[in-house]
């Protein structure tokens, strides 16, 4: 996360939301789902950006709005002019609510390249951060509808935890053996896929988010 606060002009859930951060292992999340944000949500929001992070360096707030009142745009605008230093913000608003200029000029917004991209990623995040056995149903109904769409999105976010993962052992060295073999020629993705998910150490966002 570069930026203190990042928009998505976009109708995602609570969960879809977590799907655009793939890279938050230092990263304390916290999920405010599916709010109207008024004055008293603002203020909460406000208390809960100046706390601290309990282990991890910093925290990140993804907020996923459905309605957002002008007060409360007003009111948003100090907490985006002064953020705390360890706070970050997603925030997550429809295309159909307007926003001020002031408080969108706060934002640094994910066009669609950008958020392709992390969306892109999001079959592999959303693994990971699985129980184990959910990780094998889901592989099951994906080779069952023969997704390979779904395989594909998992295999470029399995490239980029490798490259952002470069250390030795055992788990990296089955990880690499799946990535270079899932989705060629000749391959079982079934095999290799379950390989993974017995083989990806769990992520951390499931362990981690919350409600205001």
């Amino acid at each position: 996360m570069h930026h203190h606060a990042l928009l998505v002009r976009q109708t995602l859930s609570a969960k879809e939301a977590l799907l655009l951060c793939p890279n938050l292992d230092d990263v304390e999340v916290f999920v405010i789902p599916d709010t109207v944000i008024g004055i008293g949500e603002v203020r909460g929001l406000t208390l809960e950006a100046s706390r601290r992070p309990r282990e991890l360096s910093s925290r990140l707030l993804i907020v996923a709005v459905t309605s957002l009142t002008f007060e409360a745009q007003q009111a948003l605008l100090k907490l985006l002019e002064e953020p705390p230093a360890t706070t970050s913000f997603l925030f997550i608003i429809p295309p159909e609510i307007s926003l001020l200029p002031t408080l969108a000029s706060r934002f640094f917004t994910l066009e669609g390249a950008e958020r392709e991209k992390m969306l892109n990623t999001a079959a592999f995040t959303d693994l990971q951060n699985s129980p184990f056995s959910d990780r094998l149903e889901e592989i099951g109904k994906r080779m069952t509808k023969k997704d390979t769409v779904w395989v594909e999105a998992v295999k470029t976010g399995l490239k980029e935890y490798m490259t952002e993962n470069n250390r030795s052992g055992k788990s990296l060295t089955s990880l690499a053996f799946v990535l270079a073999h899932l989705n060629t020629r000749g391959a079982s993705n079934k095999l290799l896929l379950e390989e993974l998910a017995l083989s990806l150490p769990p992520g951390r966002l499931a362990k981690q988010d919350g409600t205001l």
